[in-house]
């Protein structure tokens, strides 16, 4: 999920960890926000006293499991890199003023990704002509 949206993301990333004593290197694939935040996932991995021990070292470990759905994983990971994001954004349909325009709604996420780039991310089958009016709001779309 972390490539298409852009965050630099080098999978089976060892780091160091004390736990009871000896120090623990687990593998956990790191994702990295633009200004530095460093969320490492863990796809259930770690728990315990070492997942305790690791969190107390001040690194941020998003725990995934099997139940989560796309959107909970995005919600998630967003929130931990604090990045902003919006859930299920609205445009307009023309560019007139909104009491004489039709808003649409697509059902997923939608985050600055670098400049004035926008991302949405959705499990929505978009018909061409919806896709078509975010491409000319400037959204990039990525479809799970």
């Amino acid at each position: 999920i972390a490539t298409p949206m852009g965050l630099p993301s080098p999978p089976n990333t060892t780091f160091s960890s004390p736990y009871a004593g000896p120090r623990v290197q687990p593998d956990a694939d790191l994702v990295a926000a633009p200004g530095g935040a460093d969320v490492f996932g863990d796809f259930g991995a770690l728990y315990g006293d070492a997942l305790t021990a690791i969190k107390a070292t001040g690194l941020t470990v998003l725990q995934i499991t099997t139940e989560e759905s796309y959107a909970d994983i995005v919600r998630k990971l967003l929130a931990a890199l604090g990045l902003v994001y919006e859930q299920n954004p609205t445009i307009l349909a023309a560019q007139r003023p909104p009491d004489y325009n039709t808003q649409i709604t697509v059902a997923g996420i939608a985050y600055m990704k670098s400049g004035d780039e926008r991302l949405l991310l959705s499990g929505a089958t978009l018909p061409a002509a919806v896709s078509d009016l975010f491409y000319a709001r400037g959204y990039n779309l990525v479809v799970w």
